[in-house]
């Protein structure tokens, strides 16, 4: 939440972004802190729960005002542990 706004600015030059490299950087980025929450080899409900979480918390600093967001933080936190428990419940 606290870099919402360079997020923004960001997402509105996605083609620039794109040809100076850091949009592969960003993915790779991504797809550790994916693994690091459900493993190398979890299956694909589970991948795509922490995508979900990722992804939400991530969008919240985009699409909310920064004081709301920060005012419900650990809802949103809750929330997003909450997909991620959803992708993994076919892993037990």
């Amino acid at each position: 939440m606290r870099h919402g706004t360079l997020m923004v600015t960001l997402l509105h030059d996605l083609a620039g972004l794109s040809e100076s490299g850091p949009v592969e950087e960003v993915v790779a980025w991504r797809r550790r802190l994916d693994v690091a929450l459900v493993g190398e080899d979890a299956p694909i409900p589970a991948r795509m729960g922490a995508v979900a979480a990722l992804g939400g918390i991530q969008d919240i600093a985009v699409l909310m005002p920064a004081e709301e967001a920060t005012l419900h933080r650990e809802r949103a936190v809750e929330i997003a542990l909450a997909a991620l428990r959803v992708g993994m419940s076919d892993m037990d």
